[in-house]
Parts: C-alpha cells; structure tokens; sequence
C-alpha cells in the first residue's frame, strides 16, 4: 500500500506509561507502520498549558495532512491543553478518536464534546458510544466511524493449553483501579480461594495505590499477579481457566481485557449489558450473568468439571485483529468507507 499522505499521531501516554489507551496507541501505531508510508508520533509527559506555543509550533512543523488525536488518556490527566491544540489547528486536518465518553462525569463530558466540536470525523470504539454520540444535538451531524479495539496483550505461546491442565481457577484481568467491578470480583473469588487457586492480574497506578492495599487486605487468599510484562500477562492468562470479568457498565467490544482473555483460551464470564444487541453478539462466546449470585453458580458449575464449553470463544479474535483495525483506519483517512458504522 503507498500512502501519500502525512499522518501525525497525537497521543498523551504510551508504553511503558500504565494506560489502556496508551497500550492500544502503542499497538495501532505500530500496525499502520506496517503499511509503509508516513506516520509520525507525537507523545509528551508533559501537558500543562504552559507547553500551548510551543507544542503547537512543534505540530504545524510537521506538516501533517492529518492529525489523529487519541482521547481520553492517563497522560492527558485533567489538562485543557489537548482542547486547546485542536481549537488551533486547521479543523479540515483533525480526526479524534474517542475511549470514553458516555459514561465519563458532566464536566468530562462537556469538555470532550467541544474537543469533538474543532474535529472534522470521529472514531468511537463501540456502537453504544456512537448511538449516545449520535442523540447530541452539536455533535450528530459529524462523520462518526466505529472501530472496536483489539487486544493490548500478545496471544501466548501456551494459548492452545488444555483447559484442565491450567494452574490458575479463577482469575480477574484489568488495571486496579476504581470503577473496574474488583470488588464484585472478590466477593465471589473469596467463595473459592480457600480450595481453588485464584488471581488478580494486571497493572497498578501509582496514584491508586493505597485502592489496591484496601483489595488486598479484604483478599488474603487471592494472589496478585501485577505490572509483568506483556509477555508475562499473556503467559500468566493462558494460566487461567476462567476470567471473571464483572464490568459495572456491562460487556462490550471495547473491552481489551476481555479481548486479551479470549486470545489466550480462557473461560469468559462476564456481565450483561443494557443493550440487547450486545449480549446477543456476546453469548456465543462468553457466560453473561446479572450479578454476583449469577456469577458464583456458573462458575461453581464450570469448576466442578464442566469447563469444556461449547462458547467459541477462541473466534472472537478473529474479529478483532489489528491488521483489520488498521484497514479500517485507513478506510477513514482516505474516504474509502461506504458506510460509517463498521
């Protein structure tokens, strides 16, 4: 493929900053490389306003015929600056994609519309994002694609590993942090730990530290299994039998824990969404429960020897690569796509 055109790519985190967006960022870049052509990375630590000039000057040197920005991510934090780089730059050049938007507070909210305002398409992750997109009045009429995400973490060597061969009972994967169903994890990995082994795996913020010191403390019998490298994590889920994946706001395709679950060969137990559309797609390859009493019972049955499933979890991946992630991209870069919602 020859791509004529200059793409820079904006991001505020990136490996090895600890951030779901950075990772994916990490990954997408990576893949569109793969292509050829000319992709440029813009990633700073530093976003306080204080850097406006400076950064700005810096992009329009590149020259770029388009500018993609990643939003939200950790590196960013609480920041103006991103809305105010896009408000300077021409509005012609600007795709954002977005991570999170429905679910984020009123003041998140209000900001990231007038960021989306100075961009001329946008990206979102998952139909639920788009449809809430789409019901805002400033906001409706902009060229909105979804992309879903795919997997942050590596398909492990192991993957293909029997099932009841696996170490690892019941295990949750995410970042420790507020907000991710942990506790909902606990209260019913805390019915099996004292027979079978259970692990949290993931990645801690340093600003969530003393969170994590409170979920151990009311889970002595659960291992952790925390900040290993992809390759660890990976090795570490083709360890685990079942993954219990509690997300307060339901199942979705944006889920890259999920996604990571699902390349390595685990049993997938996950929660409801609010869209029926949703968890028809889903219970082909996952057990969707409405809660933890749901949960226990699936899991008990599945543990007491049941766990040859006829869920076909492993095809969910292949929906999910990011070599067709990145086609997708580049359907939107140069107006290839006939059809906005992928």
């Amino acid at each position: 493929m020859i791509i004529e055109k200059k793409i820079l790519f904006i991001t505020g985190s990136y490996p090895p900053d600890v951030c779901g967006v950075g990772d994916y960022s990490e990954r997408l870049f990576n893949a569109l490389k793969k292509h050829g052509g000319l992709f440029e990375l813009f990633y700073k630590k530093n976003w306080s306003l204080s850097s406006l000039f400076l950064y700005l000057k810096e992009i329009k040197s590149k020259k770029a015929d388009l500018i993609h920005i990643q939003y939200p991510t950790e590196g960013y934090g609480y920041s103006f600056l991103p809305l105010l780089l896009v408000a300077f730059l021409p509005k012609k050049k600007i795709i954002v994609t977005i991570h999170e938007l429905s679910n984020r507070t009123f003041k998140a909210k209000m900001f990231t519309m007038l960021l989306l305002f100075f961009s001329k398409k946008i990206i979102v992750t998952n139909e639920t994002e788009y449809v809430y997109l789409k019901k805002l009045p400033i906001l409706n009429r902009k060229e909105t694609f979804i992309i879903n995400i795919g997997s942050n973490i590596p398909r492990s060597k192991n993957c293909e590993n029997n099932i009841l061969e696996r170490k690892i009972d019941l295990a949750y994967f995410g970042h420790i942090r507020p907000i991710k169903g942990l506790e909902s994890f606990i209260a019913v990995a805390n019915q099996f730990c004292d027979r079978k082994k259970c692990a949290i795996i993931g990645q801690n913020l340093v600003r969530y530290q003393s969170y994590l010191e409170e979920l151990q403390n009311e889970s002595a019998c659960i291992g952790y299994l925390l900040n290993g490298s992809v390759k660890e994590t990976a090795d570490n889920l083709s360890d685990c039998k079942i993954v219990y994946l509690p997300f307060p706001d339901g199942v979705s395709s944006r889920r890259g824990s999920l996604m990571a679950a699902a390349l390595n060969g685990c049993v997938i137990v996950t929660t409801y969404s609010d869209e029926k559309e949703i968890n028809d797609f889903f219970e082909k390859y996952c057990y969707l429960v409405h809660n933890e009493d749901e949960a226990e019972k699936i899991i008990a049955k599945l543990l007491n020897g049941n766990v040859c499933t006829d869920k076909n979890v492993s095809e969910l991946m292949d929906l999910f690569s990011w070599e067709e992630i990145s086609r997708k991209h580049f359907d939107v870069y140069f107006g290839k796509l006939t059809n906005n919602r992928l």
